[in-house]
């Protein structure tokens, strides 16, 4: 019985795994027939997008096929068309031929041209020195000429009015030809007269000397006969107890005294008269003349000379205030954006306190840090007033980039939190510029990629250590 309990429970449980094997098999069965469907129908949408793009492509093959008929066409008619142009082209071809040919001449002609130049460029070099010197020189002469040409186009507007004007002119120039042959002939006489007055004042002259040396002589006659008068006075009165007035009446007229007298007053009225007379006034005159007129002539080219500069400065005091004032506009809203980024907010502004006269007008700088009133720079805090200053700087530095820059400490007055704000700017900056920073603040050196040290190891003795920090944060 036990035997057929065991037989009985052995078959029970072959059939148990029977069915639990059929089961495994139906489920599977099932998962693959669910998988089949879904493959099915992934295969229907294929085949439905399949025969869209079929119908796709059978529009355009249709379009290709019409395209292809259009190009055909257009083919067909540019064979007639290069047909019609073959005679054309074989001209433009001889002609082709004809300007390869003169190519190949002037590639000769630039070769030695190239040589030339090669040696002209080797005097311009030695002679490059000079060039820079006479290069104001050639400044002002390109401003004289481009004047002159301002002058010639003038000329030329001018020319029509000029040339019927000609026969105006020519009347006017005959009639100055006859003025100034008369008035040649009028210097020819002036110079007559002139030399007629040199004679005569030579003659006023030897006159004057004469009457000088007969006046000379009168006056010593004058002095010898007073000296005969008074030995004859003395005479008389010890001879004959006599004087002159008590012989008045027995003098001789023919040497009166008065007479004399007379005669010297005339004289030297006469001579008075003529004044003082220069003999080289007229070589004096023609050497002041000439002088007058090198001076006049120096005078004029300084007076022009004195424009051109006056125009000149006037130029490059526009241009430079143009482009002060571009640059500045730039720098200005510059510092504004650095100055947000650095401060973390606020706002600040460069203000000009004569906007009328940019060129000599002081620079206003206003900050308003995040908190606190819109000052000026002067009445903020150290702190402040440095990391605007470097808020300033930077905006120059975006403004004009640079290779590179050296900074001295210029955070010293920070606090950290600043210093960082400092630092992380700069970092962001050294992708354009490279900064050499000199500086004593932990935070700054944290951003840094390389670092150099002095040390003395020994006494007297400087050592410099660097570090690359870039190898160590990676």
């Amino acid at each position: 019985t036990g035997q057929t309990v065991q037989s009985f429970i052995d078959e029970n449980t072959s059939i148990y795994n029977s069915i639990i094997n059929h089961k495994t098999s139906i489920r599977y069965e099932k998962e693959e027939q669910i998988q089949i469907i879904a493959n099915i129908n992934k295969l229907s949408e294929n085949i439905a997008y399949l025969e869209k793009e079929r119908e796709n492509y059978q529009n355009e093959q249709k379009e290709s096929e019409d395209l292809l008929k259009q190009l055909k066409y257009n083919i067909s008619s540019l064979e007639k068309e290069l047909e019609e142009n073959h005679t054309d082209y074989k001209s433009a071809q001889d002609y082709l031929e004809q300007i390869k040919l003169e190519i190949t001449e002037c590639r000769i002609e630039i070769s030695g041209i190239t040589n030339d130049l090669n040696l002209i460029k080797k005097d311009l070099e030695n002679n490059s020195e000079t060039l820079k010197k006479n290069d104001s020189i050639i400044l002002e002469e390109k401003t004289v000429l481009e004047g002159l040409n301002a002058k010639i186009q003038e000329m030329i507007k001018s020319n029509e009015i000029l040339k019927s004007d000609n026969i105006i002119l020519k009347e006017t120039i005959d009639d100055n030809k006859k003025k100034i042959h008369d008035l040649n002939e009028e210097r020819k006489l002036k110079q007559d007269l002139s030399y007629e007055k040199q004679k005569h004042v030579n003659n006023i002259n030897k006159d004057i000397n004469d009457i000088q040396l007969e006046i000379n002589s009168i006056n010593l006659k004058i002095e010898s006969s007073a000296s005969k008068i008074e030995t004859l006075s003395d005479s008389l009165w010890d001879e004959y107890e006599m004087n002159f007035a008590m012989i008045k009446a027995y003098k001789d007229e023919t040497i009166s005294l008065t007479r004399l007298n007379t005669e010297v007053r005339d004289l030297k009225r006469k001579l008075k008269s003529l004044g003082d007379v220069n003999i080289n006034a007229i070589a004096e005159y023609s050497d002041v003349s000439q002088r007058y007129e090198f001076l006049t002539k120096q005078r004029d080219d300084l007076n022009d000379a004195k424009v051109k500069l006056n125009r000149i400065i006037k130029e490059l005091t526009y241009k430079m205030r143009t482009q002060f004032e571009e640059e500045y506009q730039k720098i200005r809203e510059n510092f504004k954006v650095v100055f947000i980024s650095l401060f973390n907010g606020g706002k600040a502004d460069i203000v000009l306190t004569d906007e009328d006269d940019a060129l000599n007008s002081e620079i206003e700088i206003y900050a308003q840090p995040p908190g606190k009133n819109l000052n000026k720079i002067s009445l903020l805090s150290g702190g402040e007033k440095a990391l605007t200053a470097i808020a300033l700087l930077f905006a120059i530095l975006r403004t004009k980039p640079t290779p590179f820059c050296i900074l001295d400490e210029i955070e010293a007055a920070l606090d950290d939190a600043n210093v960082h704000r400092f630092a992380k700017y700069l970092k962001e900056f050294s992708k354009e510029t490279q900064f050499l920073v000199i500086t004593h603040r932990k935070g700054t050196m944290e951003y840094v990629d390389t670092l150099y040290g002095a040390t003395m190891e020994e006494e007297g003795v400087t050592k410099l250590v660097s570090l690359k920090l870039s190898d160590y944060n990676n």
